[in-house]
């Protein structure tokens, strides 16, 4: 299966702070994203990612093949598809959060609750995690992954892999 523009990325990182987050989580993912600009450039063997890094919410460039092969990524589509408006108003949405800083705090206080089960509530709108990043953006268009979720920043990377409005696609 080919990847499409809005499909989310889940990906398990190997790094310590992603294993601290796998493992408090109790999941397989620690990082996510949304593929944007896969459908202009099916040619290309390059992908465009949005996902939030150490360096803010970016563009990330990946190898197609990378994508759909690799053990530690994982492809999961909204069920039905996107319209292509819905499609363009994700690139909107996406743009208009580029280079937001990445949420360490929010990170912090999503770890104390995952481990102590204590949750202290904190957002910083100008500062996203990657999860909150997909879930905002998603919102934005009325297509929310995790709608029983009430705040977008506290939506996990497992979250989206439970959740019933996605399917696996690679």
């Amino acid at each position: 299966m080919d990847i499409q523009d809005g499909d989310i990325l889940l990906i398990s990182n190997q790094t310590i702070l992603a294993n601290m987050i796998k493992r408090a989580l109790k999941c397989k993912y620690s990082h996510a994203g949304i593929v944007m600009y896969a459908e202009e450039y099916v040619g290309n063997n390059i992908c465009l990612v949005a996902e939030t890094t150490a360096e803010g919410f970016i563009l990330k460039e990946y190898a197609r093949k990378v994508l759909i092969e690799s053990e530690n990524i994982a492809g999961f589509r909204y069920i039905g598809g996107l319209k292509k408006k819905e499609k363009d108003r994700l690139k909107f949405e996406i743009a208009r959060r580029m280079g937001r800083e990445y949420d360490t705090i929010d990170l912090i206080r999503l770890g104390i609750y995952y481990i102590f089960g204590f949750n202290l509530r904190y957002e910083n709108a100008r500062k996203l995690t990657c999860a909150e990043a997909v879930e905002r953006c998603y919102r934005a268009i009325n297509k929310p992954i995790c709608p029983d979720i009430i705040n977008p920043e506290d939506i996990t990377p497992k979250d989206i892999q439970n959740s019933r409005y996605l399917k696996k696609v690679f």
